[in-house]
């Protein structure tokens, strides 16, 4: 009979691949096994504690043997409690130390991670910084305008590759006019006038907060918050921010002003300087 051919490459890449996949999920693994093993030393803990208690008695009858003596008049030493109980007590003991310990380094490995996409992203935004100094420097605020609008209107016609539906637009109530927030990638209907007085009342706020969230200008705008609009923000090192409006069209035709900020936009390090 012949044996069937086993492709060593294909089992190599099976495995590299398992073991990327489950150091990608590490932190998830860990704390999932860490709640997993406190469960399963509490449910221990309640069996072992009857189980405790019946080998206390057993050492107290056999000492009260060994000594002639009423178990009723025998106390045990902390040593000779210890020695009956152990083999019950440390499997339940290390279960709990083991569980806690994967919880602690699931979120270490976490915080670790998100340490170092902070970092990276401050460095992108750095880099994005300079960037957009020497392109002004070389071409000139005109023509980096229009650099800009030629973005954010690609960005739309990414988001929004047909016609606009109403179910597209968010409706703050605030106006009628159309404008585009690149960060969260939306549509909204707005007044200039009123989105000023947003970004000054927030100017306000941070002379004496120290620093503003990307979500807390949502709120002003009356836009839905985002999962990382609490990480992005601006501080009051950085100056006031005001808004910038370039006008660009939809696919369908309609006017559109993009929301651009000034001097720069949301940075992700920004809660660090005050943490």
């Amino acid at each position: 009979m012949k044996l069937p051919t086993i492709n060593t490459n294909t089992i190599e890449t099976l495995v590299k691949t398992g073991l990327e996949n489950a150091r990608e999920a590490s932190p998830a693994l860990l704390i999932a096994a860490g709640t997993i093993g406190l469960v399963t030393g509490a449910v221990m803990a309640w069996k072992a504690s009857r189980k405790v208690d019946d080998e206390i008695e057993v050492a107290k009858q056999d000492k009260a043997d060994e000594i002639e003596k009423e178990v009723e008049e025998v106390e045990l030493t902390p040593a000779e409690t210890a020695k009956a109980v152990w083999k019950t007590v440390v499997p339940v003991a290390a279960i709990e130390i083991i569980s806690v310990g994967c919880i602690i380094g699931g979120y270490t490995i976490k915080r670790h991670r998100m340490d170092a996409v902070v970092t990276a992203a401050t460095l992108s935004a750095s880099q994005l910084k300079l960037y957009q100094e020497k392109a002004l420097e070389t071409v000139g605020p005109k023509k980096e305008k229009e650099i800009k609008a030629a973005v954010s209107k690609e960005q739309l016609d990414k988001k929004f590759e047909s016609n606009l539906s109403d179910d597209d637009i968010i409706v703050t109530g605030r106006g009628t006019q159309l404008f585009f927030e690149p960060t969260q990638n939306c549509l909204f209907y707005s007044d200039r006038e009123f989105i000023q007085k947003c970004f000054n009342n927030l100017n306000m706020r941070m002379i004496n907060e120290m620093y503003i969230t990307l979500n807390e200008l949502y709120s002003e705008l009356g836009l839905p918050s985002t999962s990382i609009g609490d990480d992005l923000g601006w501080t009051v090192e950085d100056g006031q921010f005001e808004p910038s409006f370039d006008a660009i069209f939809t696919r369908d035709g309609r006017t559109c002003a993009c929301i651009d900020y000034i001097p720069k936009g949301p940075t992700y390090d920004f809660r660090r300087r005050y943490a």
